[in-house]
This record gives C-alpha cells, structure tokens and sequence, in this order.
C-alpha cells in the first residue's frame, strides 16, 4: 500500500508545466520532478500545500492511494 503521486496528470489537465509551476510555487523543479514522475519517498507537506494552492486543487487531486 502506498500513495502515488499524480501530478503529471493534474499538470497536463490544467496546462502547466513544470518551469512554470516551479516559477509560482518557488519550488525547485528537481523536487517537482520527482512528484511529476511519482519517484517520491517522503511526502513534503509545505510541498504538497505550495502546489495544491498553484493548481487550484485539492490534496486528493494529487495523491492516489494504492493497494
């Protein structure tokens, strides 16, 4: 069981890029790729939060959980 990371898909729904979210949130891009790509380990909430409130969404729009 494990949370996967979504976001790609969120990104492309909303048009957005990973330069561009990385400029509004203030988030390196090296972090936002490995959400972008599911490769995370350690969920970042102050992360997590930076992104929801860019892409106008919800934690739940993000994270998937797996079985």
């Amino acid at each position: 069981m494990r949370f996967k990371s979504v976001l790609a898909q969120v990104m492309a729904e909303k048009e957005m890029s990973i330069n561009k979210l990385s400029i509004i949130t203030g988030v390196s891009r090296q972090s936002l790729n490995e959400y972008h790509k599911d490769r995370i380990q350690r969920y970042d909430s102050q992360i997590i939060a930076k992104v929801c409130q860019a892409l106008k969404c919800e934690i739940g729009d993000l994270l998937k959980f797996e079985e």
